[in-house]
C-alpha cells in the first residue's frame, strides 16, 4: 500500500511526508499552501512533527496567513510530546511575548526542557532570561520544568 493510499486512509505520517514534500519542492514545484495542508491534516492527528512545520509556517506566514497565536498553540502540542524544537520555540514565544503572554519563568522553563535533550540554542536562551528572574523565580521555573510530562499544560 502506498503512502497515498495510507494518506487517504487517515495515517498521520503519509499525510506529513507529501507535506515535506511540497515544502521542499522534492520533485515537484514547492508549494507551501499545499504542504500546509498536508501538515494540517496530520498535525490534527497529533503527529508532533507536523505540528512544528505547521507552526512555523503560522508563525512566519509562509503558505498561511500569518497567525503567531496559532503558531504557539502547534508549538505547545509539540513540546508536550517532547519535541525539543518545538520546546525551544515556544519558550523563545514567552521570553518575547509574542502570541502567548510574556513569561519569563514559562520560558526558563521551556528552554529549559530543550536543553535537557541538547538544543543549545536553547541552553543559551535559558541563561539569558534567568539573568531576568530572581533565584526563587528560577527555582521556581526549574521546578516546573522537571515536572512538566506531555498530560501536564505548559
Amino acid at each position: 500500500m502506498g503512502f497515498e493510499k495510507l494518506a487517504e486512509e487517515g495515517h498521520a505520517e503519509s499525510q506529513n511526508k507529501p507535506g515535506e514534500i511540497f515544502f521542499r519542492g522534492a520533485g515537484v514545484p514547492i508549494s507551501y499552501a499545499k504542504a500546509a495542508e498536508c501538515f494540517e491534516a496530520a498535525a490534527r492527528q497529533g503527529l508532533a512533527t507536523a505540528q512544528l512545520s505547521l507552526a512555523e509556517m503560522y508563525e512566519e506566514g509562509r503558505g498561511v496567513g500569518r497567525n503567531v497565536s496559532k503558531a504557539a498553540s502547534l508549538y505547545l502540542r509539540a513540546a508536550h510530546q517532547g519535541l525539543a524544537t518545538a520546546q525551544a520555540n515556544i519558550g523563545r514565544l514567552y521570553e518575547q511575548g509574542h502570541g502567548v503572554p510574556q513569561s519569563y519563568e514559562d520560558a526558563v522553563k521551556c528552554y529549559w526542557r530543550a536543553a535537557a535533550q541538547g538544543f543549545e540554542a536553547a541552553r543559551q536562551g535559558r541563561i539569558e532570561v534567568e539573568g531576568l528572574l530572581s533565584p526563587d523565580e528560577i527555582r521556581m521555573a526549574q521546578r516546573r520544568a522537571r515536572d512538566w510530562s506531555a498530560k501536564k499544560p505548559v
